[in-house]
């Protein structure tokens, strides 16, 4: 516990994890377009979670730790603003899913409500522990991805591991893990179902929903 928040004002002032507010790298695409959209929120912001290829889950979760207090030191600051009642949605991919759960723990353990965290090909996910006060966990695999080891992520309330068919094995490019194979279906067959994150109904699991949240 840190009821008096010393802790977290130590390790806000010595993280050199980054906030940022557009996608520095264009790591994502259009991808994050299509989130907010569906989302219907775009008061965004955007961290680097990668780390060296035999980075630990527990690495990279206190990396995301400190992603958290960066951010809490922004918004305090007015760097970064939040309305009153106004949620956290996270969508992370490959190494960020323990990263992601790193600052969704700092953001609770703060007061602030983490409404959902879509997790994109975690990698190690069943090293992966997300918080309890996270309202949504949604965890997106394929057997079409050659790189992410697709074990289920404890915690999470929605596991897809059909985004991608196993029919497009082989032919998917970054060996099926980069963030467009997850998000469109690159068949050219009529007869296939579109099996892309923005192909999940509504209401179905792995939905990306509109936000509940109506800050004020």
């Amino acid at each position: 516990m840190d009821k008096t928040g010393l802790k977290r004002a130590v390790a806000r002032l010595f993280t050199t994890e980054k906030i940022y507010k557009s996608d520095k790298f264009g790591y994502w695409g259009t991808m994050d377009n299509k989130f907010k959209q569906r989302i219907g929120d775009y008061n965004s912001v955007y961290t680097d979670a990668s780390s060296h290829a035999l980075s630990t889950e527990a690495y990279r979760n206190e990396r995301g730790k400190e992603a958290g207090e960066a951010l809490l030191k922004k918004i305090e600051a007015g760097e970064v603003k939040m309305k009153a009642g106004e949620t956290v949605k996270m969508v992370s991919h490959s190494q960020g899913g323990a990263y992601a759960a790193g600052m969704a723990e700092v953001l609770v353990n703060a007061g602030y409500k983490v409404e959902v965290s879509y997790n994109i090909a975690p990698k190690q996910p069943g090293d992966i522990e997300n918080s309890d006060k996270v309202g949504r966990i949604v965890q997106y695999s394929s057997p079409s991805d050659f790189i992410a080891h697709q074990s289920n992520m404890p915690g999470a309330d929605e596991i897809r591991n059909d985004v991608v068919p196993k029919s497009e094995q082989g032919v998917t490019t970054g060996g099926g893990h980069t963030t467009d194979i997850y998000q469109d279906n690159k068949s050219t067959d009529a007869n296939k179902d579109k099996s892309g994150i923005f192909a999940i109904p509504a209401g179905k699991p792995g939905a990306v929903e509109p936000k509940k949240d109506n800050p004020q």
